[in-house]
């Protein structure tokens, strides 16, 4: 709990960062988790999209800990190749919205999704350009 106090107080910025991009890394996975499957168009869940976003929220918890910005470029980039995986599992229903077979809009929790994914991404970057910063 002391090394946690600590980091906190020595770099405020960064250490929120984290958290910001940790917390917006659950909230995606519980929302994915819930809505993930679109009637007609994905018949399963990306297991590989679990795999990496769970890795990715266990290496942000991990970079609460340490002051390692190479360990912290991790998670950004885990958060990275989950918003692909998403977007490679929903290419069918993108597809159907783009060409306008039975749908005419975008899903709400579709949309969601993604913003979580794409915050929690971008709050990882500054998390980690914030530890490069730090160190020069």
């Amino acid at each position: 709990m002391k090394l946690l106090i600590n980091n906190f107080k020595e770099d405020k910025s960064r250490f929120i960062s984290i958290i910001v991009s940790l917390l917006f890394g659950i909230i995606s996975l519980i929302v994915y988790s819930t809505t993930g499957i679109i009637k007609g168009y994905t018949d399963s869940y990306n297991v590989g999209l679990f795999v990496i976003l769970i890795l990715a929220i266990l290496i942000n918890v991990g970079s609460l800990f340490t002051k390692y910005s190479s360990f912290q470029t991790l998670s950004f980039v885990g958060y990275f190749i989950s918003i692909v995986l998403f977007l490679i599992a929903n290419a069918n229903y993108i597809v159907a919205v783009i060409r306008a077979i039975d749908l005419t809009s975008v899903n709400a929790t579709f949309v969601i999704t993604i913003v979580l994914l794409a915050i929690a991404t971008i709050s990882g970057i500054v998390s980690t350009c914030l530890a490069f910063k730090k160190k020069q």
